[in-house]
């Protein structure tokens, strides 16, 4: 039986590393610094997504149009998703000493899925700005949108963003340190396999994903707003089956440079960073 030293060892053990004060500013701080660092990379990805959908020109000149609608939404988005997890980790280890496998999944995926709804009104934005013909600052195109569309064309896409970004984070969450085991377990070396599992992980995801961000793309480019089978079917009507994965080589390549550069962030913050703990 333990002496009563050996469990206030335990418990101690047991805490959480971080106030729930310090959690959220550690997922505001490092979520937005990592957003904004992605975004000069990803913008001429997205760019090259959205444009892949419609079967438009790739156009040099403009790729970068958008790049501050992404940093204004990425950013801020990016800092939502890391809060929220930070702090709900926090909670429940509080309430429960320690965080299970599901636990973290579930998590991970109800951030994200608070993600993808903060990120939709400024996706509206960048979406209409990488594919509208006239070049206007980022303001005026959110204050055409509504004016066009109403307020609620805002949220347009959110039916498959929404999903989307709470299947990646749980993806993340569960299948990067499934796929750095594996890769060490034949020899990989531990730095190349924590780079080289979240680009797998995130190379699969915008295989598998690409269907669901081309209806959310032909949602937020339509000028009404039919409902989600509605832009399938005008998809189909286009396109035929294939038309579900117009932006697929893109798409893919967005999710895994994404992936690895996040990857990298992360552990570079948890490095650096005077909000991270450090034994």
């Amino acid at each position: 039986m333990k002496s009563k030293s050996e469990m206030s060892a335990d418990m101690a053990d047991q805490k959480p590393t971080q106030s729930s004060p310090r959690a959220m500013w550690k997922g505001i701080v490092e979520g937005s610094v990592l957003g904004a660092a992605a975004m000069p990379v990803l913008t001429p990805m997205f760019y090259w997504t959205a444009r892949s959908v419609g079967k438009k020109p790739f156009v040099w000149g403009e790729c970068m149009g958008s790049l501050g609608a992404y940093v204004s939404a990425v950013a801020p988005v990016t800092a939502v998703s890391y809060t929220c997890n930070q702090v709900m980790t926090d909670m429940v280890k509080r309430w429960q000493g320690s965080v299970t496998d599901a636990q973290s999944v579930m998590i991970a995926g109800a951030a994200g899925a608070v993600a993808g709804v903060a990120n939709t009104p400024f996706d509206v934005v960048a979406q209409a700005k990488q594919v509208g013909e006239q070049k206007v600052p980022m303001v005026e195109t959110a204050r055409q949108v509504v004016r066009s569309n109403g307020v609620l064309a805002m949220m347009r896409g959110a039916g498959m963003g929404v999903p989307r970004e709470a299947l990646w984070a749980g993806a993340w969450m569960k299948g990067v340190p499934m796929v750095t085991q594996k890769l060490q377990a034949v020899g990989c070396e531990e730095n190349i396999a924590k780079l080289a599992a979240p680009m797998f992980v995130g190379s699969a995801f915008g295989l598998v994903s690409t269907p669901m961000n081309v209806l959310r793309y032909a949602k937020q480019e339509a000028l009404t707003q039919p409902k989600m089978n509605e832009s399938y079917v005008s998809i189909m009507k286009r396109y035929g089956m294939k038309g579900l994965f117009a932006s697929v080589l893109p798409r893919t390549a967005t999710m895994v440079v994404g992936a690895g550069i996040f990857a990298k962030g992360a552990e570079l913050m948890q490095e650096y960073s005077p909000l991270s703990n450090k034994k």
